[in-house]
């Protein structure tokens, strides 16, 4: 698997045809912390020799507690647990339980500079939404209604407040709310910055030096993958060509899941120079900010027009908002 790692980083940088600052690197997907650390670090020191990578590159690897050993969490310096509750874990398919969850974090010491905080959603062709809408085997289960939702939402951000996790985006909170704990590869993501994937089932967004902006999909099973990277010297299944229009309602999106919102700035550099002004109708906007559900940002370093955001209201029917802002959009 390693060279077949090796092989798709070849080909997704060929893709950008460029050489460019690489300042993040994500291991995500499954559980890559089965893997040796070496592995991960040989996979490191091959995007070093092949890219130019920041000396302060945020490096993060997802895991799961029993995949872990205590000896292996002092290379792996990040840990993520999906639930405290034994029956939910069951349910999810996860092999730990709570007890072990607990130790993990115990092992981890905890020192978090920022959280990552979100509810399970069941979607459409997955193992976990067939098993819940037809061989439930966890009765207790029951999905919650919008009130109980809404006050999970409040709670978690009080309780996030009180231990000084200020929130940043919409599931993401960073210790003092200070930008320097922020998580560096998710900030990209919403910022509209590019980002490549390589490995089974992974996604990427690029611009190339003609400016246009490709979303990109690897194949999805392993041994599929590994089989096309030594045939084809890519693991990639497909990409597309992004419009001008989806690039700009992608960016909008994703602005609007944090507390900055909508940077007039930002907008212009990933968009190829559109102006957030021609592209949104600010009356539109007029209802949800008499209404305190968005705030107008009219700042003095502001080069191109004025920026909007959410308000902590507006954060948390985000979906619905940024929907009728988009519907409008042309």
């Amino acid at each position: 698997m390693l060279n077949s790692f090796k092989i798709d980083i070849d080909g997704a940088l060929f893709d950008i045809n460029e050489r460019r600052m690489v300042k993040s690197i994500y291991f995500g997907g499954g559980t890559p912390s089965l893997s040796r650390p070496e592995t991960i670090k040989q996979i490191i020191d091959y995007i070093c020799s092949k890219s130019a990578v920041d000396k302060e590159a945020e490096i993060t690897l997802e895991c799961n507690p029993t995949s872990v050993e205590l000896d292996k969490l002092k290379s792996f310096r990040e840990a993520g647990l999906q639930s405290f509750d034994d029956s939910y874990l069951k349910f999810m398919g996860r092999d730990h339980n709570r007890e072990l969850s607990l130790s993990s974090l115990t092992a981890c010491d905890l020192g978090a500079s920022q959280l990552s905080l979100y509810q399970l959603t069941l979607e459409r062709g997955t193992p976990l939404f067939k098993q819940y809408f037809t061989n439930n085997v966890v009765p207790k289960l029951k999905l919650k209604s919008e009130e109980e939702l809404s006050d999970f939402w409040d709670l978690t951000i009080e309780t996030a407040e009180r231990n000084d996790y200020l929130q940043y985006e919409i599931s993401s909170f960073a210790k003092g709310g200070y930008v320097k704990n922020r998580s560096m590869h998710n900030s990209f993501y919403w910022n509209g910055t590019d980002y490549i994937g390589v490995g089974p089932g992974a996604h990427g967004r690029y611009t190339d030096p003609y400016s246009i902006r490709y979303r990109s999909f690897r194949v999805l099973e392993p041994n599929a993958w590994m089989s096309q990277c030594e045939q084809m010297q890519t693991g990639c299944k497909k990409t597309e060509k992004l419009s001008q229009l989806e690039t700009n309602k992608e960016l909008i999106l994703f602005a609007l899941r944090t507390i900055e919102g909508a940077v007039p700035e930002l907008f212009f550099e990933n968009s190829n120079g559109c102006k957030l002004e021609d592209f949104i109708d600010f009356n539109t906007l007029d209802h949800f900010v008499t209404h305190g559900y968005l705030e107008i940002i009219e700042e003095k370093d502001y080069k191109f027009g004025r920026g909007f955001k959410a308000s902590k209201k507006g954060l948390k029917v985000i979906d619905f908002i940024t929907k009728r802002i988009l519907e409008a959009c042309n």
